[in-house]
């Protein structure tokens, strides 16, 4: 047990470790504040999103990029409430901006992503979520990168809305850890993660590679699975975007129910993978996990030990990434999360593999 326990708190180290580097690599670049080159679709799939739209609005009023270099385009996914007559609202108010109003063609967000590329007018894609605020320079931000080289597709960074209760604190601590793997793999060379809600790519790729032909079906990983697609063609041409000036920030979730029916979507994709990166990194972290939990029924000193250092390794690492978000990570939630989601990784994993979920008013399948 002893060796076995060895090995993976060796396998886990070295790989935050090199997440971790690839962090210390990645450097804050300057937006160019005038200089505006490329047009640009904004995608926004939603779904009985009443509650969230405003907040949204609020900070689509404020970008800073040409009216006539973009547009939005809202892809209504078959919402049963008041969303869609606040998005003709929004529309009649912005008469000086560009605004596509859709309906999804199907079901789902690949769907609603699919026809959003279908009738945009120009070929650089932005997606964000209706639960989302997106900063005044994000246009720029993304268009400073497109003009030092050509990519195909560019990940973007994302924090969630802070809050002071243990439940919004668990998930900043674990979503900063995502956003941490997600920033250090791509400055590393081996991206494995994106978020949709902050991406861009160019429409000819998203065509060309067939959308999200092949996992049409699954619930979610509208971001990962495109972004597979394209490093399998060229991973050269894929970065992430390292800039403040381009954090989209979005809702968190309100209950530990709403919590674990979003893991259990995300988690329900794994099996999906085929990023040898991204499979490696969710088994060794799922392992990790686990044998915490084995360790507590056979060994509590040797689970004790390997908790402590897991629990170095991972606040260094989270609070290497909270410096570029600049989020304080408060030692107690810290402590009481880093108790808790063994727990809680382990048990949404398996529910993942046998249940069905609700997401947005719809049972799904995994």
């Amino acid at each position: 047990m002893i060796l076995i326990t060895s090995c993976i708190a060796s396998i886990y180290l070295l790989l935050i470790g090199s997440f971790y580097r690839g962090l210390q690599k990645s450097t804050d670049f300057v937006v160019a504040k005038k200089s505006f080159y490329n047009s640009y679709s904004i995608l926004i799939a939603l779904r009985n999103e009443e509650s969230n739209l405003k907040v949204l609005f609020k900070s689509l009023e404020k970008i800073n990029y040409p009216k006539n270099k973009y547009e939005i385009i809202f892809i209504n996914d078959h919402s049963e409430d008041s969303s869609f007559q606040l998005l003709e609202k929004f529309k009649q108010e912005n008469l000086d901006t560009q605004i596509q109003l859709l309906n999804n063609e199907s079901l789902g967000k690949k769907s609603a992503v699919t026809t959003g590329v279908k009738y945009a007018n120009f070929n650089w894609i932005l997606t964000t979520d209706a639960d989302c605020t997106v900063p005044s320079n994000w246009i720029q931000a993304y268009d400073t990168v497109l003009q030092k080289k050509s990519y195909k597709y560019i990940s973007g960074p994302v924090a969630l809305i802070s809050e002071s209760s243990f439940l919004n604190q668990f998930q900043n601590i674990e979503f900063l850890s995502l956003q941490g793997s997600t920033i250090g793999s791509f400055s590393i060379g081996i991206p494995f993660m994106c978020n949709g809600a902050n991406s861009c790519f160019h429409r000819s790729v998203f065509i060309i590679n067939n959308g999200y032909q092949g996992n049409e079906n699954i619930a979610s990983g509208d971001d990962v699975f495109l972004l597979e697609k394209i490093i399998s063609e060229d991973a050269n041409k894929v970065t992430f975007i390292n800039s403040r000036d381009a954090i989209v920030y979005t809702q968190q979730e309100t209950s530990w129910n709403n919590l674990i029916n979003q893991k259990i979507r995300w988690a329900a994709k794994a099996t999906s993978y085929k990023n040898k990166t991204g499979i490696f990194v969710g088994t060794v972290i799922f392992v990790s996990n686990f044998l915490l939990l084995i360790l507590l029924i056979f060994n509590w000193k040797l689970a004790l030990l390997f908790f402590l250092a897991k629990l170095v390794i991972d606040l260094v690492f989270i609070q290497k990434t909270s410096q570029f978000f600049k989020k304080k990570i408060s030692l107690l939630p810290y402590l009481l999360s880093s108790i808790l989601y063994p727990i809680f990784s382990v048990w949404v994993f398996i529910l993942s593999q046998f249940t069905t979920f609700e997401w947005k008013g719809r049972t799904l399948k995994r």
